[in-house]
């Protein structure tokens, strides 16, 4: 019987090449799309699970920031019976690691010092050495492989030297195998804590905590008592959350974070769109069935007087949807290597190749057996018996419409949602762009120093300034960045905490930010070491009596002398918070040029100035404006893979409406001939044919819109300011669905409409 049923299935599908092979295509782009998806959501949720403890370690988040006092991991390790380990880190380091003798040969990254309980807390593959001294030995760093690798050529650099951030010089005492892509955060090499003297400052509240925690006793009630102690040890009043470090990855509206954050919703939004993709495929191949039903019927029923049962009747359709599915999972294996190889692979943030070969295969297989299982499962709406008597017009029509009516417009309602916020994620990607950040930054080029240039500032800003195309030069610790460095100090008897950002004396007049109360740096009074606020301190903390006064420091203190107009130094996924403009020549690590005229000469310029004094040093440009465009690369993806992700929705329901009004057509030959015979017109009858297509729609659109417009809201939130949703937006949308769905019916229609009456009434 099974033999029977598998050459029945295969002779359909063979009958129906036309519809076979629509069905293929569909199902291939929904499998490799929906694939490609799932491995996107499994890689978001992979985040830190190389540590064998994630978890069970935990980020001590103290009220909406991660940063809190140096000496916390040990008191809570002492005075909390559930910390089995507790670690101290503090990611501010560094920024490079810089060969010694090569002061070209640079490794970009984060230096992290912790001390040597973190090899309790996280995971580490040591490729050779010990890394314990590098918690241990002040003098000593360890190292990742790839570091080692660019600045040495090999990971055998046990005892050679390097320099962190052009200046300090530690010897390489281990690598470790870099951490993976799905780390909340990779640093380039771990120094010892000891080298941070202000670990020990009660003032102080820039380190990361974490501890070593069974998850089952991880509860509110253990939130509350650790609070309870850092408040009475630090005469503070915070809240505590002890967030763990696999949910790292996935933290919003937190202060000070160093880590790589993903937004949940966001995963969620793709996972749901991988779902509404298979659902269109299955409600395709679902219309394809129903709609060529009526030409098999009598088969089934002379199958089901020759003694088949409707079970090997419905046998029969799951073979056939696995025939189809399997072989639609083959095709989808080709589109997703072909995905891999070309640059439609940049979409994703990771490597398609870390999967194996087996679980691709896997997944396609489950996929593809569920959508062949679903498909089975939906109601046709006849009955077999009824064929020879011709009742399934008279008495199952009207649910088998109804039922083919809601999965259609299901398909419509996903397309007009993909689509609309298609348009209103690109819309708000070029707000973000366009977005007056309150400072300039167009015709700013910005590039890294080297060590003897930090040691001849004046010298390199007059060569720079004696090209008449360079009109202002300044430098700072860094550009504008979403990892500032924060600081933490206990003032006046209140706890407050706040961004810094070592600056030159022109950094602020460069910039163009205004001072609103005392005054800016002044090279003539020797303003070395000086702080100016923004207006977010000067509001949150009250310290206009500040004005003048000391204010302390790493090594000391420092006159507050200036307040300053707010703007935007980071995303505007963040707001502005209270930043401290630190007079420090030291730090600085980046040049800035405002130029006019010729870039090209201008770079040349800088290119000369620069070898002149550091001829050995790579010279690496960029530009300010591209750094606030760099903070939305995950926006800028999101539109990307949303709109990808909305083609291939639309063209799997241009396939399903191409299949769908052929059928209708061909059910309709007699009906178009009477028509034509009775005069009616070609336009009539394309009207007549395409109007259920154009009411399907507006009920999509009706439903769809309400629903775009709540999911889009609740995205924008996530920006402290956005681009209004209009309601054009929604009408382009829409005009462009009706649209693609007429062209593609128009064809069929017009053939259906204007061939000779004679042929379709010639057998009645």
């Amino acid at each position: 019987m099974i033999k029977y049923l598998i050459k029945t299935a295969f002779r359909h599908i063979i009958h129906r090449k036309y519809f076979s092979l629509l069905n293929v295509l569909g199902f291939a782009m929904a499998f490799a799309t929906s694939l490609i998806i799932f491995f996107y959501v499994i890689y978001e949720h992979s985040f830190d699970n190389h540590h064998e403890k994630a978890a069970r370690v935990y980020r001590v988040e103290v009220g909406d920031q991660v940063i809190y006092k140096g000496t916390t991991a040990q008191l809570l390790k002492d005075k909390v019976p559930e910390v089995k380990n507790a670690s101290i880190l503090s990611p501010y380091a560094g920024r490079v690691l810089v060969h010694p003798t090569q002061p070209d040969n640079i490794y970009a990254g984060s230096v992290f010092q912790a001390d040597s309980a973190i090899t309790e807390l996280l995971t580490f593959d040591v490729l050779i050495g010990d890394l314990n001294a590098a918690f241990l030995d002040k003098s000593k760093i360890a190292i990742a492989s790839e570091a080692a690798v660019q600045l040495f050529g090999s990971t055998n650099v046990i005892g050679e030297r390097i320099l962190v951030n052009y200046g300090r010089e530690l010897e390489v005492c281990a690598v470790y195998k870099s951490f993976p892509s799905s780390s909340t955060f990779s640093p380039v090499g771990f120094m010892s804590i000891k080298q941070n003297p202000t670990r020990l400052d009660r003032s102080e509240s820039s380190f990361l905590t974490f501890l070593e925690i069974e998850p089952q006793l991880v509860t509110d009630e253990l939130n509350q008592r650790i609070a309870d102690i850092l408040n009475e040890e630090f005469d503070d009043e915070v809240s505590v959350y002890l967030r763990a470090l696999k949910d790292v990855h996935f933290a919003e509206q937190v202060n000070y974070e160093y880590a790589e954050v993903t937004k949940r919703s966001t995963v969620d939004l793709f996972l749901s769109v991988a779902f509404l993709i298979l659902i269109i495929s299955v409600i395709n191949y679902y219309n394809f069935k129903c709609g060529i039903m009526p030409t098999r019927e009598k088969s089934f029923f002379v199958q089901e007087v020759n003694g088949a049962q409707l079970k090997h009747i419905r046998l029969t359709l799951l073979i056939e949807g696995l025939i189809i599915c399997t072989v639609a999972a083959a095709l989808a294996y080709l589109l997703i290597e072909l995905f891999d190889s070309s640059r439609l692979s940049e979409l994703v943030p990771f490597n398609l190749k870390d999967f194996s070969l087996s679980m691709r295969l896997l997944m396609l297989g489950c996929i593809g057996v569920g959508a062949a299982i679903v498909s089975v499962l939906l109601p046709t709406g006849f009955r077999f018996a009824d064929t020879l008597i011709d009742k399934y017009s008279r008495s199952s029509t009207k649910p088998f419409m109804s039922m083919r009516a809601v999965l259609m417009t299901f398909q419509f309602v996903a397309s007009l949602v993909l689509i609309i916020s298609s348009i209103v994620i690109y819309q708000q990607k070029q707000f973000l762009i366009n977005y007056d950040t309150g400072i300039v930054s167009n015709n700013i080029l910005t590039f890294p120093l080297s060590g003897k240039i930090k040691n001849n500032l004046d010298g390199f800003t007059s060569a720079l300034m004696s090209s008449a195309h360079i009109t202002d030069v300044t430098y700072a610790a860094h550009g504008p960045a979403n990892d500032m460095m924060g600081w933490g100090r206990t003032i006046d008897g209140v706890q407050a905490s706040f961004f810094v950002w070592p600056v030159a004396e022109n950094f602020l007049s460069f910039f163009e930010v205004d001072i609103l109360k005392g005054r800016d740096y002044s090279t003539n009074l020797m303003d070395n070491s000086k702080f100016i606020f923004n207006q977010a301190a000067m509001n949150k903390y009250n310290w206009e009596h500040k004005l003048n006064k000391p204010f302390p420091t790493f090594d000391g203190e420092a006159d507050l002398i200036g307040f300053c107009e707010n703007f935007h130094y980071a995303s505007l996924h963040h707001s502005v918070d209270p930043m401290g403009f630190w007079l420090n020549r030291k730090r600085c690590n980046m040049a800035f040029v405002k130029y006019s005229g010729s870039l090209p000469l201008v770079l040349e310029h800088i290119e000369r100035s620069f070898k002149a004094i550091s001829p050995n040093h790579r010279f690496d440009y960029g530009f300010v404006d591209d750094t606030y465009q760099a903070y939305y690369k995950s926006e800028m993806r999101l539109f990307k893979l949303i709109s990808f992700f909305s083609f291939i929705a639309l063209l799997i329901t241009a396939i399903g409406i191409t299949g769908l009004v052929t059928i209708i057509t061909q059910r309709h030959v007699k009906e178009i001939g009477i028509r034509k015979v009775n005069g009616a017109r070609i336009y009539d009858i394309i009207r007549l044919l395409n109007r259920k297509i154009t009411y399907t729609i507006v009920i999509a659109f009706l439903l769809s819109a309400p629903l775009v417009w709540y999911l889009m809201e609740l995205w924008m939130s996530n920006f402290i300011v956005h681009a209004a949703i209009h309601w054009y937006y929604f009408l382009l949308g829409g005009l462009g669905v009706w649209l693609l769905a007429t062209l593609i019916t128009l064809r069929q229609t017009w053939k259906a409409a204007s061939q000779n009456p004679i042929k379709a009434l010639r057998y009645e």
